[in-house]
């Protein structure tokens, strides 16, 4: 009989699925004026669907066809206040004619998360960050992901998760 119970909550436990605060594949091309950062957008922003692939549930952008990625996606939980959120950016080698610098930016309802500013040329690279963010994030909330350089280079958002 206790192995007959064991094996059921094993089972059950097994069986459970974490629900995701985003899906990732439902990600979309953001309107410009929500930006959180205007200043920075240039002149034509041309950033057709192709520059954006899905890949092992990671959202890969390609800055040599788009030029200014502005992209977003709606909470499907609510996440309580003072929960620890978490981060992953990834890039290959970033490479341009002119020296430069790139940024990328986590927002969430329009407050900003984490931003980086790394530099150009500068080999393959992760960011991680992990901050406690102080109030609740109801579910249909806004993130929002800002990302821009110059020069042919592949950006991925590996994840944004509450820890």
């Amino acid at each position: 009989m206790l192995v007959f119970l064991l094996a059921c909550t094993a089972n059950e436990h097994d069986s459970a699925q974490d629900v995701p605060w985003f899906q990732m594949q439902h990600w979309k091309m953001s309107e410009l004026h929500t930006d959180i950062f205007p200043s920075h957008q240039p002149e034509a922003v041309d950033c057709p669907i192709n520059g954006f692939r899905l890949e092992l549930n990671q959202l890969e952008v390609q800055t040599d066809i788009c030029n200014y990625a502005l992209v977003e996606w709606e909470t499907l939980m609510t996440v309580p206040a003072n929960t620890t959120l978490e981060a992953l950016v990834l890039h290959t080698g970033l490479w341009a004619p002119e020296e430069g610098t790139a940024h990328f930016a986590l927002s969430i309802n329009g407050e900003l998360f984490w931003e980086g500013f790394p530099p150009i040329p500068s080999g393959t690279e992760f960011f991680f960050y992990e901050a406690t963010w102080p109030v609740e994030i109801p579910e249909g909330s806004v993130v929002q992901l800002h990302l821009h350089n110059h020069g042919a280079n592949d950006w991925k958002l590996g994840y944004f998760q509450p820890k």
